[in-house]
């Protein structure tokens, strides 16, 4: 896909995906990553099965479970956003995405970037462990 979207023109780094996260975990950072999902179906049932375990604790839990009524909704709530980082629409099922998702953290700072009339926020995280690290890189493959 990148050299749809690089117009026939442009490069693509292979990263070492494993060094990445080693580095992204020296550091600290509290991340999930994992495969896109593309397919409608599982999308849903991954949000029905989130669901009906919220419901199934409150009929159980419920008498102790009052006071906590808008935690849990909150809970659902954030966890519905989480998964949504990671469902796309199956029309973009060729671009066999992995993502690598950052919790916002009160020490890193939010930047944008504009293109195509879309403002997009990013992080800047760093590849390596310390500045004399080289990036890892395993290939480069030039479009044309």
């Amino acid at each position: 896909m990148w050299n749809y979207y690089g117009k026939n023109d442009g490069y693509c780094m292979g990263i070492n995906f494993n060094k990445i996260l080693e580095n992204v975990n020296f550091k600290g950072y509290d991340y999930n990553h994992g495969s896109v999902i593309y397919d409608e179906k599982v999308q849903i049932k991954i949000l029905e099965n989130e669901l009906l375990y919220t419901y199934n604790y409150w009929l159980t839990n419920h008498q102790e479970a009052e006071e906590m009524l808008q935690a849990m909704i909150d809970t659902i709530i954030k966890r519905w956003v989480f998964y949504a980082l990671f469902f796309k629409h199956n029309g973009f099922q060729q671009e066999e995405e992995y993502r690598i998702a950052f919790q916002h953290q009160n020490h890193l700072t939010v930047n944008y970037r504009t293109g195509h009339g879309v403002f997009t926020p990013y992080i800047t995280v760093p590849a390596v462990q310390n500045k004399d690290d080289k990036f890892p890189l395993n290939s480069i493959t030039i479009g044309r």
